[in-house]
């Protein structure tokens, strides 16, 4: 009895905490740039799926509807429709059914099914970004709107004058709202911020791609040791879920997020290579939190 009340009672606070820090930056009235309009967005869309959660030790502390489940949003849309949306006014459909053709058979609720299916078999995190980016009135000048992280980070290496957004170095740069962190998550390599812009030095203009994943910063709390940057991202544990991260002095990303890399063919970076990693073994060490960070993509405005 006493365990399941003080599992009642941490819900309540996580989801109060939760409502509280969305009460600061979700609700400001008048955005001053495109930017801080797509934060605003992000927001609005991550409260839509009941405010899903990441605390700042990298855990999944509250859970909202999945793509593929018929468990509806806070709007009683069901949850693989608004994923649908994100693609339709974003990227289109087209690029949804890349590798096969757009559902066109008589009976509706086929399409309705092969739709579904395809929606969770395709990654749309990089949809998610694109929707917000596009409803904040960023131009395909400005943002290169696509479902792959990759195909809009290159042009800020490609085209530095030209296109509308600049990186930077996310272990050393003060986050601002309208922020976009990145992280790569190949199994087979972790690059760090300087390894990932020498990779980016030799491919930014050809086609090989890697495996990324962005979020945007939506809000930042408290001060000097007591910052908290919260980022909004689709396709986080199926959903568009809410992070909470750390912040140093300066207000960058703090050094535990950053997954250590080895000496030799990897880059040192943020963590020494001793630095404990996640297993069966060793769950305490486990953070959802903990990527290998990359860059931040700043609008400029």
């Amino acid at each position: 009895m006493m365990r399941a009340l003080y599992a009642f009672l941490c819900w309540v606070a996580v989801t109060a905490s939760v409502a509280h820090a969305g009460e600061h930056f979700c609700s400001r009235q008048t955005p001053q740039s495109k930017a801080e309009r797509a934060a605003q967005i992000a927001c609005a869309e991550h409260q839509l799926w009941r405010e899903p959660f990441i605390n700042a030790q990298g855990r999944l502390v509250k859970i909202g509807p999945m793509e593929a489940e018929r468990d509806t949003l806070g709007d009683g849309t069901p949850a693989w429709q608004r994923v649908y949306h994100y693609w339709q006014n974003s990227v289109g459909v087209q690029d949804l059914f890349r590798h096969t053709s757009i559902p066109n058979h008589p009976d509706s609720t086929v399409n309705t099914a092969l739709t579904r299916v395809q929606l969770v078999d395709t990654p749309w995190s990089g949809a998610f970004i694109s929707y917000v980016m596009k409803q904040a009135g960023f131009t395909q000048d400005e943002f290169n709107f696509a479902d792959g992280h990759i195909r809009y980070i290159k042009p800020v290496f490609a085209q530095p004058q030209m296109y509308g957004f600049a990186s930077k170095n996310p272990l050393t740069t003060r986050m601002q709202v309208g922020d976009l962190l990145c992280y790569v998550r190949e199994a087979h390599r972790v690059f760090g911020a300087q390894g990932f812009v020498d990779w980016m030095s030799e491919h930014s203009t050809d086609e090989a791609s890697l495996k990324m994943h962005c979020d945007i910063v939506v809000g930042i709390l408290g001060k000097k040791n007591h910052q908290r940057a919260y980022t909004v991202g689709g396709n986080v544990v199926q959903s568009v879920t809410m992070r909470e991260l750390q912040l140093t002095r300066r207000g960058a990303l703090a050094k535990q997020y950053f997954v250590p890399t080895q000496t030799g063919s990897w880059l040192v970076d943020a963590l020494s290579e001793d630095a404990p990693m996640c297993s069966l073994s060793t769950t305490r060490y486990c953070n959802m939190n903990r990527q290998d960070w990359v860059t931040l993509l700043r609008a400029k405005e």
